[in-house]
């Protein structure tokens, strides 16, 4: 394992996604909460059928995923940044890894039903 790896793990602690290969999904009341409030939130921005567009990048070694909420009247963006311990924001959330930004994302979105564009 290079250096380079080594700094990319994630304590399993930080983790509140238990996400595995064998289709066992386990996601923490932490991140079911968060998700329910950031649901209202985006139904409250928006109107009408809503879209997302998904993308990750990376700068430097932090690797991000970005989701656009569109609608026909508002929206809003909501940036995952990783490799740190939880912060649950609104506009930017702080996440250990991507795999817990995916799920994160992946439940916001299915909750609020947004028709989903990845970008790539």
């Amino acid at each position: 394992m290079t250096d380079q790896n080594q700094q990319l793990s994630v304590p399993c602690e930080v983790v509140l996604c238990q996400i595995g290969s064998s289709g066992n999904r386990t996601i923490s009341p932490e991140i079911e909460a968060w998700s329910e409030a950031l649901a209202g939130h985006a139904k409250n921005q928006t109107r009408g059928q809503i879209g997302a567009l998904v993308w990750s990048y990376r700068q430097g070694n932090t690797e991000y995923l970005s989701v656009d909420l569109i609608s026909d009247q508002g929206g809003f963006s909501l940036t995952f940044i990783t490799g740190s311990p939880h912060d649950f924001g609104v506009d930017d959330v702080e996440v250990p890894d991507m795999t817990e930004a995916i799920a994160m994302a992946m439940l916001l979105l299915k909750k609020i039903n947004a028709m989903v564009t990845f970008y790539i």
